[in-house]
């Protein structure tokens, strides 16, 4: 057998050994794991409850967001640089439009850059708050954005859903709000966040 080869590829029974090692480490860790532990926490569904959120008006004041009023909260969750999230404004506004007498509105941001720029884009019509550092458990529970939470005056989820207003989404929150919603609005990319570089 050629050594120098050997050389390269270092001790045989040292890769044997390490190979192993790595095998009963992968074995022991599946073994004693509770899987139930590493799965996602699952995205907000009815009857899930929703403490106050501590958030910042666009004026960078806290806010802190509680449910207890006359009536339900529609909470509009999204990300300045989601394509899907402004593609929904015209249907945010007609559902605004309609509903606003019988739901309080509130836009809520996960991400602080970029807030206000897209709310004047998109244009939208009812109060956006960011959320603030320390809600990881409603961040978590969120996932994907954009989602759209109806909320109950006692904090409890009545209704949630997933991803932009087409398709069966847009069936369904029409059944649920009683309204017509628009077909999805052609958005612009969000501009590129640019640093300051150095001449």
């Amino acid at each position: 057998m050629n050594t120098a080869r050997l050389d390269r590829l270092g001790d045989p029974a040292l890769l044997l050994l390490l190979g192993a090692s790595l095998a009963l480490n992968v074995y022991f860790f599946w073994k004693g794991a509770n899987h139930q532990d590493l799965a996602p926490a699952p995205q907000f569904a009815r009857g899930d409850s929703i403490a106050g959120l501590t958030t910042q008006n666009l004026n960078g004041e806290e806010v802190t967001l509680g449910f207890a009023l006359d009536r339900p909260t529609v909470l509009y969750v999204f990300r300045p640089t989601c394509i899907w999230c402004a593609r929904n404004a015209g249907s945010l506004d007609a559902l605004h439009a309609n509903a606003k007498n019988a739901y309080r509105f509130v836009g809520i941001s996960l991400d602080e850059d970029g807030v206000p720029a897209f709310v004047e884009r998109t244009r939208i019509p009812f109060p956006v708050l960011v959320l603030s550092a320390g809600n990881n458990a409603f961040r978590i529970r969120v996932g994907g954005v954009p989602q759209t939470l109806v909320v109950s005056t006692n904090g409890k989820v009545l209704e949630a859903w997933s991803g932009a207003y087409g398709g069966e989404t847009r069936n369904e929150m029409e059944a649920y709000f009683d309204t017509e919603l628009p077909a999805l609005t052609t958005a612009e990319p969000p501009p590129a966040v640019s640093a300051d570089l150095p001449s």
